[in-house]
């Protein structure tokens, strides 16, 4: 329930800067629907999520990535989202971003746990978009983020971003 509530929150939010920034993406006008019978319990975490019903015939996949210090939370063949323990904030992220010298970024849908945003190439035109939260579960903090790596279109966003709030403690 909570999940919901604040779903519909960041999507209400993210309408309203539509409505204040021309240049704002396309807000998608029908929430990702979540099957409570779709949860799956994240491998090697004190974690579970709900697949958005999109992707009830897929089967996800949690894989621990010994190099990079994380778990690869793969929906289907085009989504994957990554969660690492780590304390890195919003602002944190939000910092680094700034610091990019390649592309320049735009923030959507910003709040103290969740950022969705969008890089800039050089000459100005828009590409990709990528998500990220953070979650604290004890005394363990996660950053969980679309893969960086991932050319996500906002449709794609929409769909990992309901998986990636669906996540609760187990």
């Amino acid at each position: 329930m909570k999940t919901h509530i604040f779903s519909l929150c960041l999507l209400t939010v993210v309408a309203l800067m539509a409505c204040q920034n021309s240049n704002a993406p396309e807000v998608i006008e029908e929430e990702t629907a979540v099957s409570a019978t779709n949860s799956t319990v994240l491998e090697g975490l004190p974690l579970s999520f709900t697949a958005p019903n999109e992707l009830s015939g897929a089967t996800p996949s949690t894989v621990f990535n010994g190099q990079l210090g994380r778990y690869e939370v793969q929906l289907n063949d085009d989504l994957m989202f990554v969660i690492s323990e780590e304390e890195q904030s919003i602002e944190d992220l939000k910092q680094e971003l700034r610091e990019d010298q390649l592309f320049s970024y735009k923030f959507y849908d910003e709040g103290t746990n969740a950022l969705l945003y969008q890089a800039v190439l050089p000459d100005g035109s828009d590409y990709l978009y990528q998500y990220a939260r953070t979650m604290k579960v004890g005394d363990k903090n996660f950053l969980i983020h679309t893969d960086k790596n991932g050319e996500y279109s906002l449709q794609h966003i929409q769909t990992l971003k309901a998986a990636m709030n669906s996540i609760v403690p187990v």
